[in-house]
Formats: C-alpha cells, sequence, structure tokens
C-alpha cells in the first residue's frame, strides 16, 4: 500500500492506495484544527448538578463538560485539572471531556480504567486467548488496553515497551505542575495517526511538502519502521500519478454513480445522514431483478463510502424495494459483512417498520465534506 500525503493550502490530505484503489482518506484543517483526543490543563468554572458534571475552561469558546462519572475525583470551582477530549465541540456545544487519558499505539490502545485487556474487533478468536493472558499480566491497575489488529505478527516485548512508553508519558503529563489554561498535546496529524493504522501494510510513503515530510521521516526512524518516503513537490506530477484531486471531489459529491448505472444520493443533516438508492439507467422488464442487482451493487459500495467519508451517528439508507425477501437478506448481509471490515464501531440494525436501513457508526471527529467546508480556501466543491 502505499500513503500519499498532499498539501493544498490549510488542507492536509492523507489518503491510502492499493494499486489504484483509494481504501482510506483523512484530513486535517490546519487553520480549524480538530481536536478529539488532544489534552489540555483546564480550570473548573462551575459545578453543574442538573447535568452531573462540571464546565471547564480549557481556552477555546465554549467551556468543556466533564461528567461526574469521567472525573477522577471530586473537584470544587477553581481547581486545575488535565482532561481529555472525547467529542469534538460543536456548533452548540462545548468539548466533552474525561480525566481518563488514552493513547493510540501502532499495536495497542492505552487507556485509564479498570484493568482489563480487549482486542479489536478483526482478531482472529483462536489467537486471542493466550495473547490477552500475556498482555494482561503487563498491566498495573487502573490500566487497560485494546490490543490493535497489527499486533498479531509481532513479539510480545513489541507491546511492552509501548504500554512502558504511554505509561511514562501519562505520568509527565500528570505531573505538570504549571498552573495556566493550556494545551498540553494536540491531536496527532492523520498522516501520523494512518502509518499506526496501517504499521506493516505502508510500504511507500509521497509527500508534497518539507515540513511534513521531515516529521515523516523523524517518526519513521523513531519508532524503527522500514518504510520508503519519496518527496514530490510537483502537485501536477502527483496528481497525475494518483488523481488525488479527483478522488477528493468525487467524494464531496452527494452523488456516486455505481457500474450498472444506478447512482447513490449520499447527504448529510444536522440529525442524521441519508443514503437514497436510485436504479437511474440499470432498468429491466423485470422490476425486482433489477431492484434487486442494484441494491446488491450500492450494498457493496455504501460501506466504502461511510468510511471513505468518515459518516458517523445515525445513517439510514433507502433501498429500492423489494419483495423477494430472500433478496432482501441477501442486500442485508451484503451491507454487514462491508462493516465487518471497518474498524469503526458499527450496528446494522436492519430493515424498519418503513423499510429503511437503519445504521449507527461510531462518529470519530468530523466528516470528511465537515472538515473541507471549514476551511477558508477557494475552489473547493459543494456537495452537489
Amino acid at each position: 500500500m502505499k500513503l500519499v500525503v498532499y498539501k493544498k493550502n490549510d488542507l492536509i490530505f492523507s489518503m491510502l492506495f492499493k494499486s489504484n484503489e483509494l481504501l482510506d482518506i483523512k484530513v486535517d484543517n490546519i487553520n480549524d484544527p480538530e481536536y478529539s483526543s488532544s489534552i489540555f490543563l483546564g480550570k473548573i468554572k462551575s459545578i453543574a448538578n442538573g447535568v452531573e458534571g462540571y464546565f471547564v475552561d480549557i481556552g477555546l469558546k465554549k467551556d468543556g463538560y466533564l461528567p461526574f462519572k469521567e472525573a477522577d475525583k471530586e473537584y470544587k470551582i477553581g481547581d486545575y485539572v488535565v482532561v481529555q477530549v472525547k467529542k469534538e465541540p460543536s456548533k452548540f456545544k462545548g468539548a466533552k471531556l474525561t480525566t481518563k487519558l488514552s493513547f493510540k499505539g501502532k499495536y495497542i490502545i492505552y487507556y485509564e480504567a479498570d484493568k482489563s485487556v480487549k482486542t479489536s474487533h478483526l482478531f482472529d478468536e483462536n489467537f486471542k486467548s493466550d495473547y490477552v493472558d500475556k498482555v494482561y499480566r503487563l498491566l498495573r491497575e487502573k490500566e487497560s488496553v485494546i490490543i490493535r489488529t497489527q499486533a498479531k505478527n509481532v513479539d510480545i516485548s513489541k507491546i511492552e515497551q509501548e504500554l512502558e512508553f504511554y505509561r511514562k508519558k501519562a505520568k509527565l503529563i500528570r505531573d505538570i505542575s504549571h498552573k495556566a489554561i493550556m494545551q498540553l498535546e494536540p491531536k496527532e496529524p492523520c498522516y501520523i495517526s494512518m502509518i499506526k493504522d496501517y504499521v506493516g501494510g505502508i510500504e511507500k510513503i509521497v509527500v508534497s511538502d518539507i515540513e511534513i515530510y521531515n516529521n515523516i521521516v523523524s517518526f519513521i526512524l523513531a519508532n524503527d519502521l522500514n518504510i520508503n518516503v519519496e518527496m514530490i513537490i510537483d502537485k501536477e506530477k502527483l496528481e497525475n500519478l494518483y488523481e488525488v484531486e479527483k478522488h477528493i471531489n468525487r467524494l464531496l459529491s452527494k452523488y456516486v454513480w455505481l457500474e450498472s448505472g444506478g447512482f447513490l444520493v449520499i447527504e448529510e443533516t444536522e440529525a442524521m445522514t441519508t443514503i437514497d438508492v436510485n436504479s437511474g439507467k440499470n432498468t429491466c422488464d423485470c422490476i425486482e431483478s433489477s431492484s434487486y442487482s442494484t441494491n446488491l451493487e450500492a450494498a457493496k459500495e455504501i460501506p466504502r463510502q461511510i468510511k471513505l467519508r468518515n459518516l458517523g451517528g445515525i445513517i439510514m439508507i433507502d433501498f429500492i424495494f423489494m419483495k423477494d425477501q430472500a433478496h432482501r437478506k441477501e442486500v442485508l448481509d451484503v451491507l454487514k459483512n462491508g462493516f465487518s471490515k471497518d474498524n469503526v464501531q458499527t450496528t446494522v440494525y436492519g430493515y424498519t417498520a418503513l423499510g429503511l436501513m437503519e445504521i449507527a457508526r461510531k462518529k470519530t471527529g468530523r466528516s470528511l465534506f465537515q472538515t473541507i467546508k471549514a476551511s477558508k480556501q477557494e475552489n473547493i466543491p459543494s456537495a452537489v
């Protein structure tokens, strides 16, 4: 696989390719950064018993909300507290906070909670038991880890090294003596996060910016990774090789054309995302047959589109009506199978009474469109 990191004005696109297929994409907005997983030293501004939490000044426009159940102890107004952002601030609400720190590594996700070991849902069941026992014995009280899929082929010593690194990092952050509201650690760049997510699978990284190139090389050397890094400053050459703008523009459009001639209409709203499946040019004398073939193709493409666009929350899909129950079940099974490969928690609830497909996917920051929409640069296509 190749990771292409492409900077355009205030946006940094991190795009993962296998051959010519786009597998994943993440975007950093330099002028309007996301705060998910960022760590702050904040100050308790008020105690809100009605909503069972504290409001914490962390230096952003809106105070963050720290639920009592996410606090490590009882605080008073004016107390300083180290907090991490669990949920991005929105137009109407401040960030949701926790005092229980977590860090994503190459092989584990380390977090402060009652001692436990979990594994990625993509893990082989036969591999879990012995490995989990070994990792559990490495933990201290109030330490938990999630073993990532990438850990399957590494020695347990690598897990131990990463665990010790994040254990020390958490202690250093907590031991800070300075008393002022500040950001202690920003959200890591998407290109670093993607290297961690696909460690062992990325063979080459292509970069269009010297500063990003230096950051990536430093990370690779520090983590003893065997990845070739190439810099291509000529953006026209980069576009000819990887068609980055073409891929981005397709993902910003609400229309997705299927090979059969059918198409999807994907629309984001405040409440939910809706996906409408249309037969388009895929028509024949048998309506059931054309509906079934279009729906089946859509069910294969929809999980990919949801992942690439980073859509989360409630997602409703309006498939073309089918009478045949076997056809309806097969479309549902294909959709579930597509989401089984997604590393973001997704639940497919099935058909509602109105025949809509109901899905819930964990939100992991802004959607692709929201991130790009927040950019002030020109020539960004609208979602039409």
